[in-house]
């Protein structure tokens, strides 16, 4: 529901954001027309400016309209002789070029257009032509003379105070920092660029938040990335920049693919390729269309790959692209590998590699020789396999030592990075110490400076106060000491008062918040009691209703007695429990008791034994007790491990009359700092790590409250490591007629076999492994329809499934996650 919704809120935004730059483009094409259609338009500076405005705002959405625009501004500006047209024209045209990647062209046009622009003093022109240089030169891989160029318009644009184009001009050489590798300096260099447009201008904003978070993925730290990817979207989705939206869209969508969550990736670019579609903007619908074929190459599905492969790799080959053909044909040759298509994965392998080798692209060509490798050997021809492979073993060996060399590097960066926030840290609390000296100092000036005052004021006084006056004015400096020593006094108490109020409140505070917490922790204790029964008794398969029946039953049972141990601990705790004490055989009742679990027992493969003598009876209330004997066994099973035991025992003392039961398991015991614990109310809410499971403890404070009203004592014995045992003590009685006792018959559960699956056995269940983990245990029905389908072709896959039959059956989740992970 929530991804329906943010899908249709984004389609509403982003065709408002088309709207609105249609209507821009709109506005400006009215203005040339009316310009048109009046006289010596031509002469008219304002209409070529207006020209040079309209082509700037088509080269983003539609490249050859923008050409056309470009071309007559540049035309008619010569033919006038309008210097500074001239220059925006070309400045306009190698954008355009530098967009086609037709870098020859863009480069001449700035070249051409930088004498022009000084011989006018144009210096923002200038400025504009030096950083459309500096992009030209990124883009051929010359990182520092792209770098110089930017540096020389980042010097132009400082003189103009033009924030605008400092903060692009930053923003340029912190990208090519992070290309190489000095992450440290690119941060700061974006960070520099914040600072000057915090509250400025959303936009450039946006577009640094975004640079950032690709410094942050290069250096993988995803999480960080996705934070500020997700905060610039929300910047450019405020001032309707679509170009900006499609960028952080595809931008994320690719850290989603890098954390394999391959569904929200395949979501957000379709978003991201809507944005772009709309724009017309082919070069980022070939990278959108790039970045989802090699999602559905991951998740196998190979012919939408195929399909998206064979659009980018047209739209590439009409514009041009070398590196984005050789991806493409390696891609292809994956693809058709898979389909054992053989002929046709060679033709793109050897395309790849031949473009690869021409512009010297050191990972396009160690994967074409891996794609070859692999196809020659499907092929027979081991030969070209070798050599394939080996050429790949060089190439993957050149480049991890590139990896190492960019790694060393990033750590340098890194540790230069932390030590100038050290510094700077350190700096700013120097100043406020200074500060805070500075302010002391003056506070200092101030007091005595109105201390000497006060005692000028004094001398002055007595002075001129006659003698006659000197006793009344002692007596009244008497009076007034008096009265200041008494609301001293009475401050002193006030404020000892206070203190201990605060204290109280701050005692009461602390009791408030550990009530809170254990008020969470109780709610998630019975919620997760609860769940697994609720989640199986959801998911039972309606084809299977007669024989899921029982199974809803004891699950239903099982939901009664935790709701009646929390109602019951409640209720008794306070009042005392009244019990109907009969002539009971204990053996039957804990028959019964054990019937009613035993769907637990075997979820674990556990084997309850039954030793109690069949002709031993007790004075109990039947019901109270048989609750009992559930809660003992449920805890038994809890904490014992699968394929475990649990035993009842009983022994009888003549001479006390009394009966002892013991319930023994083979658990993982408790430590002896936590058995005082045990039977006290949630008591293991309070004893979290006493055992690595996690629950009300009611039960058992349940059976305490039980047993006393019986009269009798329950006590228990455990050590780490060994299990523990459970000790009850009731009222032994004998009866006049001779109970009928049932023989209650053991299940043996073999334990999980370990399988060995073949390697191509497990590519045989590799596509069913990938169904079956998108679901739990407890969604039986979905399961049991991908499991008919499982192929038997061997033994081993026939006893494979069926182990996972009985898993599924059992409810055996640990059982079911162990025969999925053998399988690949």
């Amino acid at each position: 529901m929530n991804k329906y919704i943010f899908c249709c809120l984004l389609s509403s935004f982003i065709s408002f954001a088309a709207l609105a730059q249609k209507q821009a483009i709109d506005s400006l094409k009215k203005v040339v027309a009316k310009f048109e259609s009046s006289k010596n338009s031509e002469q008219d500076t304002n209409y070529l400016n207006t020209l040079n405005d309209l082509s700037f705002r088509y080269y983003t959405v539609q490249e050859d309209t923008a050409l056309l625009f470009a071309e007559k501004s540049k035309n008619l500006s010569e033919k006038q002789a309008y210097t500074k047209g001239v220059v925006e024209a070309m400045h306009n045209l190698a954008l355009i070029y530098l967009r086609k990647a037709d870098y020859k062209k863009s480069l001449q046009y700035n070249l051409d257009a930088i004498p022009l622009a000084e011989k006018i003093n144009y210096k923002m022109g200038l400025g504009k032509l030096y950083r459309n240089i500096g992009l030209v030169y990124k883009n051929q891989g010359s990182l520092d003379s792209s770098q110089l160029m930017n540096f020389k318009a980042l010097s132009i644009f400082e003189k103009l105070n033009d924030v605008k184009n400092i903060v692009n001009t930053l923003n340029n050489i912190a990208a090519i920092l992070q290309r190489q590798g000095n992450y440290a300096e690119a941060l700061d260099t974006y960070l520099k660029s914040l600072r000057l447009v915090e509250k400025t201008n959303d936009k450039q904003r946006a577009m640094l938040l975004n640079n950032m978070a690709l410094v942050y993925k290069s250096q993988d730290k995803l999480n960080e990335a996705l934070e500020k990817h997700l905060e610039a979207l929300k910047l450019f989705e405020t001032i309707n920049d679509k170009l900006g939206i499609g960028i952080c869209l595809n931008n994320i969508a690719l850290i989603y693919k890098n954390q394999s969550k391959y569904s929200e990736a395949l979501l957000v670019y379709a978003k991201a390729l809507q944005v772009r579609e709309k724009m017309g903007d082919k070069e980022g619908i070939a990278s959108i269309y790039n970045n989802m074929a090699d999602v559905y190459l991951l998740t196998n599905e190979y012919q939408k790959a195929l399909t998206y492969y064979q659009q980018v790799l047209a739209m590439n080959e009409k514009r041009g692209d070398k590196n984005g053909i050789a991806y493409n044909t390696n891609g292809l040759a994956r693809v058709f590998l898979v389909l054992k298509d053989y002929k046709k994965s060679l033709q793109n392998g050897q395309q790849s590699m031949a473009l690869s080798l021409q512009i010297n692209n050191k990972v396009l060509i160690r994967d074409a020789n891996i794609v070859l490798s692999q196809t020659y050997q499907a092929m027979g021809n081991y030969k070209q396999a070798l050599y394939h492979h080996q050429q790949f073993k060089l190439c993957a060996d050149s480049l991890n030592n590139l990896d190492v060399e960019k790694k060393t590097a990033n750590l340098q960066a890194n540790y230069e990075y932390d030590k100038k926030v050290a510094l700077l840290k350190a700096e700013e609390a120097k100043k406020d110490i200074e500060k805070e000296k500075e302010l002391q100092e003056q506070k200092f000036i101030r007091n005595s400076t109105l201390a000497g005052l006060g005692i000028m004021i004094v001398i002055a006084y007595l002075i001129f106060r006659s003698l006659q006056k000197q006793r009344k004015a002692k007596e009244l400096l008497q009076t007034k000491n008096a009265e200041i020593q008494a609301q001293n006094d009475i401050i002193k108490e006030s404020k000892e008062e206070i203190l201990l109020q605060s204290e109280a409140l701050k005692a009461t505070n602390l009791k408030l918040i550990e009530l809170d917490s254990f008020k969470q922790t109780m709610t998630s204790m019975i919620v997760h009691d609860l769940k697994n029964p609720l989640n199986v008794l959801i998911n039972l398969p309606e084809y299977k209703f007669p024989e899921q029946l029982n199974k809803a039953k004891q699950y239903g049972r099982q939901m009664l007695n935790q709701v009646l141990n929390i109602l019951d601990v409640h209720k008794y705790a306070a009042t005392k429990m009244h019990i109907d004490l009969q002539p009971t055989t204990l053996y039957n009742l804990v028959y019964e008791a054990i019937g009613e679990v035993q769907f637990l027992a075997q979820a674990k493969a556990i084997i309850i034994h039954n030793e109690l003598l069949p002709t031993v009876s007790v004075q109990a209330d039947a019901n109270m007790l048989h609750r009992v004997f559930v809660n003992l066994l449920t805890n038994a099973i809890k904490y014992t491990p699968l394929n475990g035991h649990i035993t009842l025992q009983n022994t009888t003392d003549e001479i006390s009359r009394k009966v002892t039961i013991k319930v023994i398991d083979t658990g993982q015991g408790i430590p002896a700092d936590k058995l005082h614990v045990v039977f006290q109310q949630f008591g293991q809410v309070e004893a979290k790590n006493s055992g690595g499971v996690q629950s009300t403890g009611l039960g058992l404070t349940f059976c305490k409250l039980a047993i006393e009203a019986h009269l009798g004592s329950i006590s228990v014995e455990s050590e780490v490591g060994k299990g523990t045992t459970f000790i009850l003590s009731l009222q032994w009685v004998e009866t006049t007629k001779t109970e009928t006792s049932i023989t209650l018959p053991l299940t043996v559960f073999a334990p999980t076999r370990e399988f060995v699956l073949s390697d191509a056995e497990k590519i045989a269940l590799q596509p069913f492994v990938v169904q079956l983990k998108q679901y739990i245990v407890y969604e039986t029905s979905a399961l049991d329809q991908i499991i008919e389908t499982l192929p038997t072709n061997s033994a081993n896959l026939e006893e494979w499934k069926k182990d996972l039959q009985s898993a599924i059956e059992q409810m055996n989740e640990e059982k079911f996650e162990t025969l999925l992970a053998v399988a690949g």
